[in-house]
């Protein structure tokens, strides 16, 4: 639980990694680009709350991932509700910047927890077509334009009792 950064490539290419669990009370804060890129086995990961900020493409080419769990998505926690250019965006995790890149999430994720924001950017889960599961926090007040576009597997959705907007086409198509 000491650990407080993860540099870039740090565990890149583990093949036989599943699984990566963080003590309780860690104090990571920072994932640099690509630190679990092509572990191609990994099944799972459960962000600490600890985090501040991640790099771009930390979970690369995880195509096994099957459960994302993080304090915030994108590269850093942005509750400002009328920051139109926020990365909250999931695509940034998987290696990409660009919303519309849909196919950098792996077909294998099926559910992904966010547990410390209180707004939804636009566009955050776009075109995220394989996720059957999407699990919010219960301080959520906002859930920006097409945060949830495109998202035709979802199964499972609930929308926290404290939202105050949501916004044109949140769940169009």
């Amino acid at each position: 639980n000491t650990v407080k950064e993860i540099k870039n490539n740090a565990l890149y290419g583990c093949p036989k990694l599943e699984k990566i669990v963080f003590e309780e009370g860690s104090q990571l804060e920072i994932i640099e680009d690509y630190a679990f890129g092509e572990c191609i086995s990994l099944k799972t990961i459960d962000l600490p709350i600890s985090v501040q900020s991640v790099g771009t493409g930390i979970l690369y080419q995880c195509n096994s991932l099957k459960e994302y769990k993080a304090p915030f998505l994108g590269l850093k926690r942005e509750n400002d509700i009328d920051n139109y250019a926020a990365t909250d965006i999931l695509m940034k995790v998987f290696g990409n910047g660009d919303y519309k890149c849909s196919y950098y999430i792996p077909d294998s994720l099926e559910k992904v927890e966010i547990y410390d924001i209180e707004i939804i950017h636009n566009v955050t889960f776009y075109e995220a077509k394989n996720i059957k599961t999407i699990i919010l926090p219960k301080q959520l007040i906002n859930m920006g334009i097409r945060s949830f576009y495109g998202c035709e597997s979802l199964l499972e959705f609930e929308i926290p009792e404290g939202v105050e907007t949501i916004k044109t086409s949140c769940f169009e198509n």
